[in-house]
């Protein structure tokens, strides 16, 4: 099953103890397909080297090859534009890759997105609980 997960949700799983590391167990167990574009890898490296985690840059490589390209498929943005574009700039690469891969299921703890979007794209978006709760 293809997913696009929103940045709060790859780091939560990596980083922290909880009921979003089972998203983490779900794509190294292949039982779901993250996908990325470029501007999502980017936005990953840029978040994780935020000085909140302190994670070195080694850290960081190791992460993208250990537990990011192993299991994403990145694929290229071929839109132009997306439809009914969010409030957040930020979000637009998230909803590139899930329209452009076919995605079933972009996964985000982001309210506005959830409340916003929800209905306007051939994919649902949902929480990580309501994620998890269904699969």
């Amino acid at each position: 099953m293809k997913v696009v997960l929103d940045t709060n949700v790859v780091l939560s799983a990596l980083l922290f103890e909880g009921a979003t590391s089972r998203i983490h167990t779900k794509w190294k167990n292949k039982e779901v397909l993250p996908l990325a574009n470029g501007a999502i890898i980017k936005e990953y490296a840029r978040v994780l080297a935020y000085k909140k985690f302190s994670l070195t840059p080694e850290e960081i490589a190791g992460i993208f090859e250990e537990e990011i390209f192993p299991y994403f498929s990145i694929i290229p943005t071929t839109l132009k534009k997306v439809p009914f574009p969010p409030d957040d700039p930020d979000d637009v690469p998230f909803l590139y890759a899930a329209i452009d891969g076919n995605a079933k299921f972009l996964i985000s703890g982001d309210i506005h997105l959830l409340l916003d979007l929800q209905g306007k794209y051939p994919f649902s978006i949902v929480s990580p609980a309501e994620f998890l709760r269904k699969y």
